[in-house]
């Protein structure tokens, strides 16, 4: 059987937390997050700008675009154990009790060297969906809230 290969400069292993289980699902195509700190400008009466910047509040999102592998395998050759397809909620089940699909933990692992790159606690899957470009691998795109970034630790 002829395998096909990725060749890129970034090979990110995306993990999440299942059940208690850290579980991959894939070589993302591109993976990333913002953090947005609510800076409020504290004006004063007759100053000429800001006295002060303070954070009023705070919001992390990540944004996460992995291959769908073309067969659904035991092993999957990016490394995965299981694919988004497994993860993505669908309407019905949200429309139960009004939340998206839970992950206690997301890491981006860097696959050569097994380093965690970032890691994500409390996440909760906000938007997804698919991309099908011509000559191109498909790819499946899913936006996640989580409720902080945390310190990465030493090994996945």
């Amino acid at each position: 059987m002829a395998q096909k290969m990725i060749a890129g400069g970034a090979w990110v292993q995306i993990q999440i937390m299942l059940n208690g289980v850290l579980r991959s699902i894939g070589l993302a195509s591109g993976c990333g997050y913002d953090e947005d700190w609510n800076i409020q400008q504290a004006q004063v009466l007759g100053h000429l700008g800001p006295i002060s910047l303070d954070s009023q509040g705070y919001s992390c999102s990540i944004s996460i675009s992995l291959f769908i592998p073309e067969k659904k395998l035991t092993l999957y050759a990016d490394g995965g154990e299981i694919t988004i397809e497994d993860i993505l909620p669908y309407r019905d089940e949200v429309q139960e009790d009004g939340k998206g699909r839970e992950f206690d933990q997301i890491m981006f692992v860097n696959k050569a060297t097994q380093k965690v790159i970032n890691s994500f606690t409390g996440a909760v899957i906000a938007s997804n969906g698919q991309q099908c470009s011509p000559n191109a691998y498909i790819t499946a795109n899913m936006r996640l809230l989580a409720i902080k970034r945390d310190r990465a630790p030493a090994a996945a």
